[in-house]
């Protein structure tokens, strides 16, 4: 028997319509009544959220360079006259989910369970179609890629961007003994769906999720500001391409070659293009468009599937220059700043492993999911939970 008082229920069940738009499936796109549905409902519930703050009127100061960082984004598209649409839709749903954490700030558990069974529920969706329908679940034909089989959360390599996030609240709430049992079956499926139906990236993230979860962590993985420096450094040291060969027994395990399949060459036109543009960016482009800047391989030929640079901090940079980079940098000072005196907690250890956990997968992946950039944002909440459990010994 659920056991709830009716204004905590009031509670859920409002954070649970305001993530609505915020974890729209893919599949959904392709219906057109549904895609409708959940395009002006995040127009709406990000309205919401902007009143509800003239109303209230605070914020936690740290988040303000993110919020920065994705209207800046948003003024270089407009400026260069860029894909102004998708723009706004990334920025607001930044914004948007900012300002649910903050709203839920007060009593974060009630957001934290919420979006973990919200993820959750989908990710054992899309597990179920994938097992009845392993060869995908509809096709469709993009420029980029031609004629692809997708599933009920897009392509293979879409799903892990579903699952760190889901990995991340799942701990939270399983370190608080809120979850036990049905998280580790939670994670079973999960390695399955890898094992059979996954990415390399996925099955490096999950791999180093479990081998970090349930051993217990080095002094090294235990500051975040050492794992931060360490992202930045491994990102910068394999997007230069210099020796990409040392990584070869990595990237044969996770079925790819020592040019990461061909992303060194993305990598090197997304610096090429950076650099064009160092300063302030080139904003949001068109998919297209890009693909002849980072799909311009030897021979003239161009793979219109480099759509993006293939590596999160990278496509920050090419979007937003020097700029973006230093709002980036100074939210990454003010986490390390804000989580440092909580060492001791378990809450701690949890962010520091997913913070690995963002830059390992950032490598090879562009984050397009705004779910899973929990893993910088909610942190800086955290630390009242993180406060309750220090305190208490």
């Amino acid at each position: 028997m659920i056991n709830l008082k009716v204004s905590e229920f009031k509670k859920y069940f409002y954070c649970f319509l305001l993530l609505t738009p915020l974890v729209k499936p893919p599949y959904f796109s392709t219906i057109d009544i549904l895609n409708k549905v959940y395009n002006y409902s995040l127009y709406l519930v990000f309205v919401i959220v902007f009143f509800l703050f003239l109303k209230r009127r605070s914020i936690n100061y740290s988040v303000i360079p993110i919020i920065i960082l994705y209207l800046y984004t948003l003024g270089v598209t407009v400026y260069k006259d860029g894909d102004i649409k998708t723009a706004i839709k990334v920025s607001i749903g930044m914004i948007t989910l900012i300002g649910i954490i903050e709203l839920f700030s007060s009593n974060l558990l009630i957001f934290i369970k919420t979006a973990y069974y919200y993820l959750e529920f989908y990710l054992y969706v899309n597990f179920i179609l994938v097992l009845i329908k392993p060869e995908g679940l509809y096709s469709r034909y993009t420029e980029a890629y031609g004629f692809t089989e997708e599933h009920f959360l897009s392509a293979k390599n879409f799903f892990i961007f579903w699952l760190i996030p889901a990995l991340f609240l799942g701990l939270l709430l399983f370190n608080k003994k809120i979850i036990r049992i049905r998280f580790l079956v939670f994670i079973a499926v999960m390695l399955l769906n890898q094992l059979f139906y996954g990415s390399g990236t996925g099955i490096m993230v999950i791999c180093t999720f479990i081998i970090l979860s349930i051993l217990p962590l080095l002094k090294y993985f235990e500051n975040l500001a050492t794992i931060i420096l360490s992202g930045v450094a491994l990102n910068i040291f394999i997007v230069s391409g210099k020796t990409l060969e040392i990584f070869d027994v990595i990237t044969g395990l996770i079925g790819k070659d020592s040019t990461f399949t061909n992303r060194d060459k993305i990598w090197e036109n997304a610096v090429s293009a950076v650099n064009n543009n160092l300063l302030f960016g080139h904003g949001v482009m068109d998919s297209e468009e890009i693909a002849y800047i980072f799909g311009n391989f030897p021979g003239n030929f161009i793979w219109l599937g480099a759509t993006h640079a293939h590596n999160q901090f990278l496509q920050i940079l090419f979007e937003t220059g020097i700029v973006g980079g230093v709002l980036l940098i100074a939210y990454l000072f003010l986490l390390v700043k804000n989580t440092t005196k909580f060492r001791d907690g378990s809450i701690y250890k949890t962010i520091c492993i997913f913070v690995l956990i963002y830059f390992i997968a950032g490598i090879t992946e562009y984050f397009s999911f705004v779910m899973l950039n929990i893993i910088l944002i909610l942190p800086i909440y955290l630390i009242n939970m993180e406060k309750e459990e220090y305190s208490n010994g």
